[in-house]
């Protein structure tokens, strides 16, 4: 990534990352919650990381490190597994 790179510039890592997020149920495209999925690292994907660290006993940052990227991809391959069909939100 480059160094001068804006953070409101769309990216599909972020994109990703947001909809794993989502999908986990960690954003929310509900009215109480508005974080849709844009690609952008706002403050909506930095309060869902650091909701998603504080339950899995990671230093809440809101920023989506090695460890909470490792935990964030495990979760979620475990939510897909168990839901049959893949759930849009997982319980």
């Amino acid at each position: 990534m480059e160094k001068n790179r804006p953070s409101a510039e769309k990216n599909e890592a972020v994109s990703a990352l947001q909809e794993m997020l989502r999908l986990i149920g960690l954003v929310r495209e509900d009215k109480a919650m508005r974080t849709p999925v844009t690609g952008r690292y706002d403050d909506g994907t930095r309060a869902a990381v650091r909701r998603f660290q504080e339950t899995h006993g990671i230093d809440p940052t809101g920023i989506a490190d090695g460890e909470t990227r490792d935990k964030l991809w495990n979760e979620f391959r475990e939510c897909r597994r168990l839901s049959s069909p893949p759930a849009a939100i997982c319980p």
